[in-house]
């Protein structure tokens, strides 16, 4: 049987081949560290010969003066293709020499990255003399110290002149020292004078620059205050040719100029840049000067400004003409000298007319003169009063004024004349059509005399106007109130819009309105048999008034009360119907008699042996009155008895019966044979106008004498008349046996 391992064996195999791991992990890791290193360094040098070969196709970005320096990262390396790998990092260049560069490969790289120690320049100005030329630059510089305080060397500097001739331009180098080499010393100071480095002529303002680098390759530059080394003396005035004589020497607008030189002197400067200097007005910079300069310059380009008369004006004085009636301002100037201001310029005309409603007071210009040099006067001249003109001497560049055409005219006109110094002259000419004075009102027009029933009135009123003349002769109006007088305001107006409110009180006696019926008049209450009868009303009218007072008509039909139409007039011709019913009480028609049947009465009282017998008789409108006898001329009938035989007694007097209207029994005596006695009646108002017969509609007689058998002849004679005294005649034949 074979044996197995024991656990100590395995346990010693295991820490065996653990350390063996171990000793193996060990010796790999330091190769991979090792291959690791040697890459970076391969990289660094790639980087830096990828940076060399840049530059050298690239000079212009190498730095450009001694002790500067520039940078390239690793990304633009690659992206110029002078890199295959980008693993970071950066190449600084460092100009050591005119001629010599540095390259250093670093992790990261930034223009301001600090440098210690730094170089340090102490002192750096320029020792000026009496005059530019003379100054002398002036440098104290060190090495400055390390962290163990202890004073680095320097290894070399340099310096540059830079020279301008005037502030505005720019700086230009003019001497470059390149860098200058210093052995074993930790300190130095340097003055150089600058003659040799600048030209006089052309210099007028001188500064340093100064680069330091020490034994670290650390660096400082630093360079002077411009304003510290300048030549600022300035030339001088010398004598002035071609000016003008005095304040009186003029050369105004036209083709004329005037040239004027001034001699340049040296001073305590640089030399004058020419013997003199001339200018001619006008130019292009000036065309109008009462005083001009002359620069003359040096040559370090200091200048001074030489003052000379020079009494060129080729401008025109300015005048702006502003007014709340004007549509805009009207400007003359240098564009036009001469301008004119009329009717098509103003606003709120009326036919080109100013008015009142709109320029109470005329026209008014708020005027503004001005001048480039200076106003001398202005004249203002109207065909107007002397209030309205005015003139004035001026010696200002600007000056306002007020101007006005105030008066009325149909032709107003107006001129502005402005001079200036040198005798240029500017024309406003203003015209205008002024009426601010309202219309006259003239005499009224129109109206009635007398009144009419009509729609309306015209009235009027006649207008005059002295200026812009009335737009018509005659201004009317309507009226369409119904009235006898009204005070009537017409407007008129004259051309120019001007109005006028004329009142005046007419005569319109317009009516319309139809009288009005008053209280009936007339008629009456008591039967007449008259042809007519008159009745009437009365006219109440608060306009025209009526033409009568009371209007009557005629009535001539029968009839006891009648509607009855009266026209009614006014004077303006209304009229009015008006009906009333009237008491008429015409009767022309006589009481009618029923003669024929039943004409002869029985006797209704045969005891008495009374005969009786009578007729029928009606009126039909004022109604039975009176029966009466002519013979005596006193009412009631008359009767005459014829008696054959012996009447033996006289007559019975009976008493009346007012229901059958019986006779009464006032005989006046006893009747006897062959005697003529009056038969007295009642004197009673008998019913009119009962339809049929009756018992009032009888005349009965009686007579109770006896003729003891013999025969009676009784005739009567009646005269029967009406209420309204109408009458018939009525004879009766009775025979009696």
């Amino acid at each position: 049987m074979n044996k197995g391992f024991t656990l100590v064996e395995l346990l010693a195999t295991i820490v065996i081949v653990g350390i063996l791991s171990i000793m193996a992990i060990a010796g790999i890791s330091g190769l991979i560290n090792k291959s690791k290193v040697e890459s970076e360094k391969q990289y660094k040098r790639a980087l830096k010969m990828a940076a060399e070969s840049y530059y050298q196709t690239n000079k212009t970005k190498l730095p450009k003066n001694v002790g500067e320096h520039n940078y390239i990262t690793s990304t633009k390396l690659k992206e110029k293709r002078y890199l295959k790998e980008d693993k970071g990092g950066c190449v600084e260049v460092y100009k050591t020499t005119n001629i010599n560069y540095t390259y250093k490969v670093k992790d990261k790289c930034t223009k301001s990255e600090a440098c210690n120690p730094q170089p340090v320049i102490e002192e750096l100005s320029f020792i000026k003399g009496d005059r530019l030329m003379d100054s002398i630059l002036h440098l104290k510089i060190n090495g400055g110290k390390n962290s163990n305080n202890e004073q680095v060397e320097i290894v070399g500097y340099s310096y540059s002149i830079y020279v301008k001739a005037r502030e505005t331009d720019d700086y230009r180098e003019v001497y470059n020292s390149g860098t200058l080499s210093v052995y074993n010393k930790t300190e130095i100071t340097v003055n150089k004078n600058i003659r040799e480095y600048i030209d006089e002529t052309a210099t007028n303002y001188v500064a340093a620059k100064v680069k330091v680098f020490n034994k670290e390759g650390c660096e400082n530059v630093k360079g002077t205050d411009p304003s510290i080394i300048s030549d600022t003396e300035k030339p001088i005035c010398g004598k002035i040719s071609g000016e003008a004589k005095n304040e009186n020497d003029w050369i105004k607008k036209s083709k004329d100029t005037r040239v004027i030189t001034v001699a340049c002197q040296q001073g305590r400067g640089s030399a004058c840049l020419r013997s003199s200097f001339t200018r001619t007005w006008p130019n292009d910079t000036e065309t109008s000067a009462e005083f001009g300069y002359i620069e003359i310059r040096n040559n370090a380009g200091n200048k001074e400004s030489c003052k000379v008369r020079v009494n060129v004006d080729m401008e025109l004085p300015k005048i702006v003409v502003k007014s709340s009636a004007l549509k805009e301002n009207v400007v003359a100037d240098d564009n036009n000298s001469t301008v004119s201001i009329d009717s098509n310029n103003y606003k709120n005309t009326v036919s080109g007319w100013i008015n009142k409603a709109n320029y109470a007071n005329g026209l008014e210009f708020n005027v503004s003169l001005s001048d480039n040099i200076r106003l001398a006067s202005y004249k203002w001249e109207t065909n107007g009063s002397n209030e309205e003109q005015q003139s004035g001497k001026l010696n200002e560049k600007t000056k306002a004024i007020t101007i006005k055409l105030s008066k009325n005219g149909k032709s107003r006109t107006g001129t502005l004349t402005v001079k200036d110094k040198a005798g240029n002259a500017t024309v406003v000419n203003i015209s205008a059509k002024i009426d601010t004075v309202v219309p006259t009102c003239g005499d009224k027009t129109g109206g009635a005399t007398k009144w009419e029933n009509v729609a309306s009135r015209k009235v009027g009123v006649k207008c005059s106007d002295s200026t812009s003349g009335c737009i018509s002769d005659e201004f009317t109006s309507t009226v369409k109130n119904e009235v006898e007088k009204k005070s009537v305001t017409i407007e008129i107006k004259d051309n120019a819009g001007n109005t006028n409110s004329c009142t005046n009180k007419y005569n319109i006696r317009i009516d319309r309105t139809p009288p009005t019926c008053g209280s009936p008049t007339g008629g009456s209450t008591k039967w007449s048999h008259a042809d007519s009868r008159k009745v009437g009303v009365e006219c109440e009218d608060g306009l025209s008034k009526c033409s009568k007072d009371k209007f009557t008509k005629s009535v001539t039909d029968e009839a006891k009360t009648k509607s009855v139409t009266i026209k009614i007039k006014d004077n303006a011709k209304n009229e009015t119907d008006c009906k009333n019913t009237y008491n008429i009480y015409l009767d022309r028609t006589a009481p009618t008699i029923y003669d024929g049947s039943g004409d002869k009465y029985a006797a209704y009282n045969s005891h008495y042996n009374v005969n009786e017998w009578g007729f029928k008789i009606k009126d039909n409108l004022s109604g039975l009155a009176t029966i009466s006898s002519p013979q005596q001329g006193v009412s009631g009938p008359s009767l005459i008895y014829y008696c054959y035989g012996n009447c033996s007694s006289g007559c019975q007097k009976y008493e009346h019966d007012s229901n059958t209207h019986k006779l009464g029994k006032n005989l006046p005596k006893v009747l006897t044979d062959k005697d003529i006695y009056p038969y007295w009646l009642r004197k009673a108002q008998i019913a009119d106008n009962v339809d049929g017969i009756n018992q009032k509609d009888r005349i009965l007689m009686q007579t109770n004498v006896a003729c003891n058998g013999g025969r009676y002849l009784v005739r009567s004679a009646n005269k029967i008349c009406d209420i309204a005294g109408n009458c018939r005649w009525k004879e009766i034949n009775y025979d009696f046996r």
